[in-house]
């Protein structure tokens, strides 16, 4: 249990196997971001992708807990890394539950590049 007023820190991984630019596909358009991570993030400020590097970020209070998300994409081999730290904005008493959703999100994420790969590769056919 966690009840003291800390900034907390939530970093996930996910080793896809898809290009960075496949992936990065799932993350700047806003209508498949929100497919996988979310409505919330339809209303959070979006922070501007770098010229040459494949990162984004936002910050949104989801449960009512304000934090910062920055997602950042790199390419491993023939596959890609999705790396995202959360922060809580402020060290509030409730920011332990920031990052709970994230293994699930990650998962929708997975999935959707997976079927999006099958769905490519039947329209090839």
């Amino acid at each position: 249990m966690c009840n003291h007023a800390v900034a907390m820190e939530i970093t996930r991984e996910l080793e896809l196997d898809a290009s960075p630019d496949e992936v990065w596909e799932l993350l700047s358009d806003p209508d498949e971001l929100a497919a996988w991570v979310g409505d919330e993030v339809r209303g959070a400020r979006l922070d501007p992708a770098l010229e040459g590097v494949r990162r984004l970020g936002w910050t949104w209070a989801p449960d009512g807990i304000e934090s910062e998300v920055q997602v950042v994409v790199e390419e491993v081999g023939d596959r890609s890394v999705v790396r995202i730290v959360e922060r809580s904005v402020t060290g509030a008493a409730r920011a332990c539950s920031i990052g709970d959703a994230w293994d699930e999100r990650l998962f929708g994420l997975e999935v959707r590049c997976l079927t999006r790969q099958h769905a490519l590769v039947g329209l090839a056919l």
